[in-house]
C-alpha cells in the first residue's frame, strides 16, 4: 500500500500516529504486525486489537525496506476500547475507499 500524505493533514495533525512511526508519502506497507502483504482491511482490523501497543511495520522506500513501529491510538467509547491508525486507503475516489480491501489500494491520511 502506498501512503499518500495530505499536506493539509500534516498541519492539522502534527503528532499523528503515522508521522510518529516515520511512515512517509510514497512508502509501501509490505508487512504489518508480522503479516506480509496485508490488505488495507487487515491493517485496519488488526489495529483495532492492538491499541497503545507497539506494532512492527515494514515499508518499502526508495528501493529499500525499513523497519518501523506504529502505535495505534486507543479510543474508548461506551466502555469499549479500540486502536486506530490515522491513515485510510485512497483509491482516488473517497466513495470507493472502504469497499475495497485488496493490497493494491494506496493509503492516505485518515483526516
Amino acid at each position: 500500500m502506498t501512503v499518500t500524505v495530505n499536506a493539509k493533514t500534516d498541519l492539522v495533525v502534527p503528532r499523528s500516529v503515522r508521522r510518529r512511526a516515520g511512515i512517509k508519502a510514497g512508502d509501501r506497507i509490505v508487512s504489518f504486525d508480522g503479516i506480509d502483504s496485508p490488505s488495507w482491511g487487515r491493517i485496519e482490523d488488526d489495529a483495532l486489537l492492538v491499541a497503545d501497543k507497539q506494532v512492527p511495520v515494514t515499508v518499502e522506500r526508495d528501493g529499500g525496506r525499513q523497519q518501523l513501529t506504529i502505535v495505534p491510538t486507543k479510543v474508548t467509547e461506551k466502555g469499549q476500547s479500540a486502536g486506530f491508525v490515522d491513515m485510510d486507503p485512497d483509491t482516488g475516489n473517497a466513495g470507493d475507499a472502504k469497499s475495497r480491501t485488496d493490497s493494491a489500494i494506496p493509503a492516505r491520511d485518515y483526516f
